[in-house]
């Protein structure tokens, strides 16, 4: 009797466990970037207009992706915030731009 109990214990909890995996949304392609900003050496504070782009190829290669502009204007988003020349912004070039192939980040 109590092995039963104990059985349909343990079988209520798996089917709940599993149902929880299953609702679990999908995995953006956005992926946070940190840099740093220094002006003649310098590190810069404060909010800095920024445009971010993905190449496949370090010197001669083909843009991969949209251009993305932190500068406010429009429905573009803010001007990215740096402090102490440290900076951390999260980029989203689409679901296509990444595969197995290198990629190179131009801000």
């Amino acid at each position: 009797m109590k092995n039963a109990w104990l059985g349909r214990v343990m079988v209520a909890v798996c089917a709940v466990l599993a149902g929880r995996a299953g609702a679990q949304s999908p995995l953006g392609s956005g992926f946070t970037y940190q840099g740093r900003l220094d002006s003649s050496g310098t590190p810069v504070d404060g909010a800095v207009p920024m445009t971010f782009r993905l190449w496949d190829d370090a010197i001669a290669g083909l843009q991969v992706g949209p251009t993305l502009v932190f500068d406010g204007v429009g429905s573009n988003p803010p001007p990215v915030n740096v402090s102490g020349g440290v900076f951390t912004v999260t980029l989203d070039f689409g679901d296509a731009a990444f595969g197995s192939e290198a990629r190179w980040i131009e801000a």
